[in-house]
Protein backbone atom coordinates (compact mmCIF):
# COMPACT_ATOMS: atom_id res chain seq x y z
CA UNK A 1 0.00 0.00 0.00
CA UNK A 2 0.87 3.59 -0.67
CA UNK A 3 1.08 4.38 3.52
CA UNK A 4 3.54 1.31 3.68
CA UNK A 5 6.01 2.57 1.33
CA UNK A 6 6.11 6.00 2.71
CA UNK A 7 6.23 4.70 6.40
CA UNK A 8 9.30 2.22 4.58
CA UNK A 9 11.01 5.53 3.23
CA UNK A 10 10.88 7.29 6.46
CA UNK A 11 11.86 4.33 8.31
CA UNK A 12 15.11 3.89 6.44
CA UNK A 13 16.81 6.72 7.08
CA UNK A 14 15.51 8.02 10.29
CA UNK A 15 16.19 11.40 10.94
CA UNK A 16 16.35 12.77 7.16
CA UNK A 17 14.19 15.28 5.78
CA UNK A 18 11.91 14.23 3.03
CA UNK A 19 10.34 16.94 0.74
CA UNK A 20 6.93 16.17 -0.05
CA UNK A 21 8.00 16.51 -3.82
CA UNK A 22 10.90 13.32 -2.55
CA UNK A 23 8.60 11.36 -1.03
CA UNK A 24 5.42 11.50 -3.83
CA UNK A 25 7.94 10.79 -6.70
CA UNK A 26 9.71 7.77 -5.20
CA UNK A 27 6.51 6.30 -3.40
CA UNK A 28 4.17 7.05 -6.68
CA UNK A 29 7.26 6.74 -8.87
CA UNK A 30 5.94 9.57 -11.28
CA UNK A 31 6.58 13.80 -11.18
CA UNK A 32 5.34 15.34 -8.32
CA UNK A 33 2.04 17.31 -9.54
CA UNK A 34 2.50 21.17 -8.63
CA UNK A 35 0.61 22.41 -4.86
CA UNK A 36 -0.42 19.08 -4.36
CA UNK A 37 -1.27 17.93 -1.11
CA UNK A 38 -1.57 13.87 -1.47
CA UNK A 39 1.55 13.50 0.30
CA UNK A 40 0.61 15.86 3.36
CA UNK A 41 -2.80 13.63 3.53
CA UNK A 42 -1.24 10.36 3.48
CA UNK A 43 0.94 11.38 6.41
CA UNK A 44 -1.46 12.87 8.45
CA UNK A 45 -3.61 9.91 7.99
CA UNK A 46 -0.05 7.67 8.69
CA UNK A 47 1.04 9.86 12.37
CA UNK A 48 -3.10 8.91 13.45
CA UNK A 49 -3.62 5.50 12.56
CA UNK A 50 0.42 4.17 14.04
CA UNK A 51 -0.04 6.70 16.71
CA UNK A 52 3.21 8.23 16.16
CA UNK A 53 2.54 11.87 16.26
CA UNK A 54 5.41 12.59 17.83
CA UNK A 55 7.93 9.98 15.59
CA UNK A 56 7.08 11.59 12.40
CA UNK A 57 7.62 15.21 12.62
CA UNK A 58 6.71 17.89 9.89
CA UNK A 59 9.37 20.41 9.33
CA UNK A 60 7.95 23.45 7.97
CA UNK A 61 8.79 25.01 4.08
CA UNK A 62 11.10 22.03 4.18
CA UNK A 63 9.32 17.94 4.62
CA UNK A 64 9.01 15.11 7.18
CA UNK A 65 11.03 12.77 8.91
CA UNK A 66 11.14 9.99 11.47
CA UNK A 67 12.65 11.05 14.64
CA UNK A 68 15.79 8.50 15.45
Amino acid sequence: STELRIVELLISTPGRIYSAEEIYERVWNEPFPYGSKTVDLHVQRLRKKLGWEEVIHAVPKVGYRLEA
